[in-house]
């Protein structure tokens, strides 16, 4: 990739030379590719009859092996926040942040350049929302960990999709203190990925995609993302909707996924 295209925040030095190769080597080759599991990218029509872009994809390469570098592969590991250790996690945490946020932003544009080429329509710069689910920040004197949650402050805007294949939900948070103003990111899994490979047909996927344009070739690669390996995604709202208010549902027209690297 050339200096042009690698975004100027991502220069930031990160806090070790295994991090910095990595960088290097397959940093700069992933930006702006989706990845594997659930990560996928969706065309959308919301309630008004809108057309709506959807991008679901994170830090790739470079977020796990920030983790595993700053746990030494435990499962659990304790930093203070002030220590040359912490402070490096930090650093190295948002600096994955940057990157995933960079990530979606070359996808989305991307994508909208295609859907301008083939369908003639025109993106709304004013419509882009960014939306990160795993990210450490202060907040009121304490270190807040979002793991497969986003935040939902008073008024702060969110996005909530569910699987590959069901609805995706635009968000106002309320700001609930008591759940750290804070909501979940997704439906979540009612399956493992080996669970479903073994439970989970073709046909079942064919089913759950029945109103959904996707690759049909790789059905056999998909079970383990078919929307029936996951929860409910209009349970989980309403068992939310204390946290969050519903702006939008958005029901999916094309989804495209990644099932190799």
């Amino acid at each position: 990739m050339t200096a042009a295209l690698w975004p100027r925040e991502l220069d930031a030095g990160l806090s070790h030379p295994k991090l910095e190769s990595l960088k290097r080597r397959n940093g700069k080759r992933q930006l702006g590719t989706i990845g594997r599991g659930n990560h996928f990218t969706e065309l959308q029509l919301d309630e008004a009859g809108c057309l709506w872009a959807l991008v679901h994809t994170g830090s790739r390469c470079m977020g796990p092996a920030i983790r595993d570098l700053h746990t030494g592969g435990e499962r659990l590991r304790g930093l203070t926040a002030t220590s040359a250790a912490g402070r490096d996690y930090l650093a190295d945490a948002e600096w994955a942040v940057a990157f995933a946020r960079a990530n979606r932003a070359r996808l989305i544009a991307s994508l909208a350049a295609i859907v301008e080429r083939v369908l003639g329509a025109v993106p709304v710069a004013e419509s882009y929302l960014d939306c990160t689910h795993n990210s450490v920040t202060r907040e009121s004197g304490l270190w807040v960990h979002r793991k497969g949650a986003i935040p939902a402050g008073d008024m702060e805007s969110g996005v909530i999709p569910g699987s590959m294949g069901s609805a995706t939900f635009h968000v106002l948070g309320r700001g609930r203190a008591d759940a750290l103003n804070s909501c979940s990111h997704g439906a979540g899994r009612a399956m493992s990925r080996s669970e479903a490979r073994q439970r989970l047909s073709e046909r079942t996927v064919t089913r759950d995609m029945r109103d959904v344009w996707f690759e049909e070739a790789a059905t056999e690669r998909l079970l383990a993302e078919s929307p029936s390996a996951y929860r409910d995604i209009s349970r989980v709202m309403r068992a939310q909707r204390d946290l969050v208010k519903v702006v939008r549902r958005l029901r999916p027209l094309l989804n495209y996924r990644a099932v190799t690297g």
